[in-house]
């Protein structure tokens, strides 16, 4: 018989209410379960954790956890957009604390979180986990492009539970400070070639409000062109709405943000952005800071304002945020555009990201 139980889980509503201690451990078993090759890239407090669950615009969560002697030794979710009309579609993640790995508990609770999400009708999940290279047969993507240890706990709970591997994400690092002779020849050079119809334009958690209309439509083309595989990505709509209650939700937060835009000074549009946060110390941050979203619209590529955003962004958030030690940024293996912009810029390879699909 086994020596766990698995039950529905709800958080508490605010710190310190019924169920905070049960979430301080929930949290624990998150960070616990996201660290990598001994890196806790992603830790955070159960405060700022909580808060990103209850917040409105936050995906809608079912969630489980696995118990032993009373205690949460592994979690796992089910989330969607909050604006898709694709209510078949689903993000799932499970994770066990290293502690109580090779027991089955995280088989267990995958079985379990997918009778979930087919009684709530969602049929298509996707699960992504993050991976440290080590020697051993590798499992390559369904993209053509990355490939992944087959004897990584992640990729192995999902290939036992008939997963595909549809993509590969790159996880790639900069140590911080980055020379700001180097960064400032890349600004330069890509402002260049931009040309006089470019400039920038920098905020930080919250954007101008001039700017919220063009935002909430890259946003929206951002889930239609980022690269997925084969991943059934439905479209992920923003409103204007949407953005502002998203931009609210970054000043709650208290990350050091730093974002960089491309305006096209003949017609007066933002068409490209780029975004940089990191969380605190005292929010459990770790020293390393995240590149987020970098776009730039269709019809305004070609110009390098990529490389002009994000290298003048980068400058920017050292100087202004100097306790972070590095940046790091995730882009699909078949993104080599993007690539090529990291890899000048002095990003290296750090870990991988499997992303699976499985049609219940």
């Amino acid at each position: 018989m086994p020596d766990f139980t698995i039950e529905p889980y709800r958080w508490p509503k605010a710190v310190g209410h019924e169920g905070w201690d049960d979430w301080v451990h929930f949290a624990e078993v998150r960070n616990a379960g996201l660290a990598v090759g001994g890196e806790h890239l992603q830790d955070c407090s159960p405060e700022f954790l909580l808060g990103d669950w209850n917040d409105a615009g936050e995906a809608r969560q079912l969630a489980l956890v696995a118990r032993r002697d009373g205690e949460i030794v592994a979690i796992a979710n089910s989330g969607q957009d909050p604006a898709t009309e694709d209510l078949a579609f689903s993000y799932i993640r499970v994770l066990v604390h290293p502690n109580h790995r090779g027991l089955g508990i995280g088989a267990a609770l995958l079985d379990a979180l997918e009778a979930l999400c087919l009684a709530e009708g969602r049929t298509t999940v996707v699960a992504e986990f993050e991976v440290a290279d080590e020697p051993g047969p590798t499992i390559a993507a369904a993209s053509g492009a990355g490939a992944v240890p087959a004897g990584a706990p992640g990729v192995r709970l999902a290939l036992s539970r008939g997963y595909a591997l549809e993509q590969v994400d790159r996880t790639s690092r900069i140590a911080l400070p980055v020379s700001a002779a180097l960064l400032a020849e890349a600004v330069a050079t890509a402002a260049a070639k931009a040309g006089a119809d470019y400039r920038l334009v920098f905020w930080q958690a919250d954007a101008p409000a001039q700017w919220h209309e063009d935002l909430a439509r890259m946003y929206t083309l951002m889930t239609q062109d980022a690269p997925t595989g084969g991943v059934a990505m439905p479209e992920m709509p923003w409103s204007v709405d949407r953005l502002v209650d998203e931009l609210a939700h970054r000043v709650g937060q208290g990350m050091d943000w730093s974002v960089a835009g491309a305006v096209h000074e003949p017609s007066g549009r933002l068409v490209g952005l780029t975004e940089l946060a990191g969380l605190p110390a005292d929010s459990g941050g770790t020293g390393y800071a995240s590149q987020y979203w970098t776009y730039v619209d269709r019809a305004h590529r070609g110009h390098a304002l990529g490389m002009l955003m994000k290298a003048a962004n980068l400058l920017r958030f050292q100087v202004e945020h100097p306790g972070y030690h590095f940046v790091t940024t995730q882009n699909a293996e078949e993104n080599r555009h993007m690539l090529d912009i990291n890899e000048a810029l002095g990003f290296e390879p750090f870990l991988a990201q499997a992303v699976f699909q499985k049609r219940l």
